[in-house]
């Protein structure tokens, strides 16, 4: 699954809308999140081998652009590319585009985060498995190789 490119969709529920009938922001962070987790699934890498290894993805920033309203019933269309990776996964980005069936682009959505280890409570490395996954994710044209987020003796 080397570089596949990886989406999903989402149809707007009524649910999911403002007061005057259009698609409220933070749900299209919350699609963007859930992609997240479905693309890493996606690889064999899903959420019982990451409780197995005792962390999580934490997302430590995130930038969001509104483009376009969405409305009930129209399907919008997450797709994620990595942007960034320290060497060792401790760090990470993603970028994500969110768009409606004919193309125009609803939102975009960047995230920069780590791995969260439930026990330490400190942000940490991936295992070996995970790692190779991320490096063989799909990436975007302006991905960047990230600094550690690992103190420099623990590297």
């Amino acid at each position: 699954m080397e570089n596949e490119k990886f989406e999903k969709a989402y149809e707007v529920r009524w649910d999911q809308l403002d007061p005057i009938g259009h698609l409220r922001g933070p749900v299209v962070i919350d699609f963007a999140l859930n992609t997240q987790m479905s693309w890493i699934k996606s690889y064999g890498y899903g959420q019982d081998k990451l409780a197995m290894a005792g962390y999580d993805p934490v997302v430590l920033k995130l930038e969001v652009k509104y483009q376009h309203e969405a409305i009930i019933g129209e399907t919008l269309i997450d797709i994620p590319q990595l942007s960034g990776l320290s060497r060792d996964g401790s760090m990470w980005k993603t970028t994500h585009e969110i768009r409606k069936e004919n193309g125009d682009r609803v939102a975009s959505i960047k995230l920069e985060g780590t791995w969260f280890n439930w026990k330490s409570r400190r942000a940490m490395p991936p295992d070996s498995e995970l790692l190779r996954i991320l490096n063989s994710a799909q990436k975007s044209t302006n991905f960047k190789v990230m600094r550690s987020i690992m103190p420099r003796n623990a590297e």
